[in-house]
């Protein structure tokens, strides 16, 4: 799952080059009984700016990833009172899949950050990244933890070192992009809409561990069946509900084989199409 360690150092070493336009801005720690998070992000000086939402549960705590598994509680990011800020894309770390007491469990036993891509949509003017966050911190309990955060950007004359190395090593817990070896092939509701299947290519030597997320209005019903056939996996998940229309209807798939780990957003189209 994480990147070579010279992966890590060819993104430091980009450090250098753009240390004369880029600039940090770091908030505070909020702080739970759960354990705590803030927001860091880096600006490129050129309109694109790069966050992580840093998540340290406490010793014996828990947080999940976009989908929670049976239990628990997904991170919600609200970003709408941003000040000249888009976001593009919210990237998750690669999550344990197991169970637990609550059943299936999509998270995290460790400190985690989730990448935030952004864009200023006019380069020029001062931008504020005002988010409000809340997310499921677990142990014998859950407690949800909720912060606002306020971060100017732009406003540092000149980068951290600290800032620009914690984005590259949060960048290198992701899952890898799919490739010819690690890859699912084809997906499709059956022509009953009872099921959305899928076929994936995977590395030989791996058993597949597979977490679901589905877009809202999408539901998925318990434990997917797992077969081979023909060199590739089959996937099936039951499907309990879909939107009326369902059209924007899509599920994002992490798929883990072999120490590697790739993850795909899928449309779920009706059936025939």
């Amino acid at each position: 799952m994480k990147r070579s360690l010279l992966s890590c150092l060819a993104g430091i070493c980009l450090f250098a080059a753009s240390a004369l336009c880029a600039v940090a801005a770091v908030s505070p720690w909020a702080q739970s009984d759960g354990g705590k998070m803030r927001i860091l992000a880096l600006s490129d000086g050129a309109g694109k700016i790069t966050a992580i939402l840093e998540i340290a549960p406490a010793p014996g705590w828990k947080t999940y990833w976009r989908d929670p598994g049976d239990a628990g509680m997904a991170p919600d990011i609200d970003l709408s009172a941003a000040r000249n800020l888009k976001l593009v894309k919210i990237s998750y770390p690669v999550p344990e899949i197991s169970r637990d007491e609550g059943g299936r469990f999509f998270g995290y036993h460790h400190p985690i950050s989730l990448v935030l891509e952004l864009e200023r949509p006019d380069p020029e003017l001062a931008s504020e990244l005002n988010a409000h966050v809340l997310i499921g911190l677990c142990k014998d309990i859950c407690l949800p933890f909720q912060s606002a955060f306020s971060l100017p950007l732009g406003t540092l004359d000149q980068p951290e070192a600290d800032e620009f190395m914690k984005i590259q090593m949060a960048k290198a817990e992701l899952p890898e992009a799919p490739s010819d070896s690690f890859r699912i092939t084809d997906a499709a509701l059956t022509p009953d809409g009872a099921f959305f299947e899928v076929k994936i290519s995977a590395p030989e030597d791996g058993t597949l561990e597979i977490a679901a997320a589905p877009s809202r209005g999408v539901l998925f019903g318990g434990q997917p069946e797992i077969t081979s056939k023909n060199g590739l996996t089959h996937v099936r998940f039951a499907v309990r509900r879909l939107p009326e229309p369902p059209a924007g209807a899509a599920v994002t798939l992490l798929v883990k084989s072999a120490g590697r780990a790739i993850e795909t957003t899928l449309a779920i189209d009706e059936p025939g199409r």
